[in-house]
């Protein structure tokens, strides 16, 4: 049985952006703008001869990922992944895990891993003004695991 949260919270500490730990593979990586991810499991629908469906079959799992990084920790990406890196046949084959740590004084440490990723598409975003340039990644997962747990049993994961 999971631990209750015992409110209210006496030093109100809540987990934020700036609790996270980012590894890119095996790069801790500072320089991270945003990183959204999440997983769907959408249930096939089995239909007889009634308008109400007679069951529902187990589905597919989907798992989403994107990230905006800024340039000089894509430049040490590229570099850690590179020809005397793990690079055989360009950025976009390599195979690496996210993992994400959200961890707070006081509080548990909560661990994500988005695991199996590759870089599917890369945008630079560049502008006018005293914003840092970034690159836009889309990155496509082959499982994520939410603190410990699959959204659907017999999960790859590590």
């Amino acid at each position: 049985m999971a631990t209750p949260i015992p409110y209210p919270l006496v030093n109100g500490k809540r987990y934020s952006f700036t609790s996270i730990e980012f590894l890119f593979g095996t790069i801790p990586l500072i320089g991270i703008k945003s990183l959204n991810y999440g997983s769907s499991l959408e249930p096939g629908k089995v239909y007889g001869t009634n308008a109400n469906k007679i069951g529902r079959t187990e589905g597919q799992a989907d798992h989403t990922c994107d990230a905006e990084i800024y340039l000089l920790e894509w430049n040490l990406f590229l570099a850690a992944v590179g020809p005397t890196g793990l690079l055989t046949g360009g950025f976009g084959a390599v195979v690496f895990p996210i993992v994400v740590n959200y961890a707070e004084a006081g509080m548990p440490v909560i661990t994500d891993l988005i695991d199996g990723c590759r870089i599917t598409k890369v945008d630079h975003s560049n502008q006018t003004g005293s914003d840092a340039s970034t690159v836009k990644l889309t990155i496509d997962p082959m499982d994520i695991k939410h603190a410990g747990a699959f959204s659907i049993a017999g999960g790859f994961g590590v």
